[in-house]
């Protein structure tokens, strides 16, 4: 069976996508804390970021943010 997106799913994959944006650009700043992006980024959770990055990068945060790590 075929799903059909709506309107509302569409704006909501939309805000996620800004939101991942948003978190990445936080954690390549290595001075602002993974609960500081979760706030900053409007994730709400630790929980729902990480499964947001995971779903739509296949990375978690912490993984992602390593690779700007020195």
């Amino acid at each position: 069976m075929f799903k059909i997106k709506s309107d509302a799913t569409i704006k909501l994959t939309q805000v996620e996508q800004v939101r991942i944006n948003k978190a990445a650009s936080y954690l390549e700043d290595m001075t602002i804390s993974m609960e500081q992006v979760t706030d900053l980024s409007g994730f709400g959770s630790a929980g729902k970021m990480r499964r947001a990055f995971r779903r739509n990068l296949n990375v978690l945060p912490g993984k992602y943010r390593n690779r700007f790590g020195i």
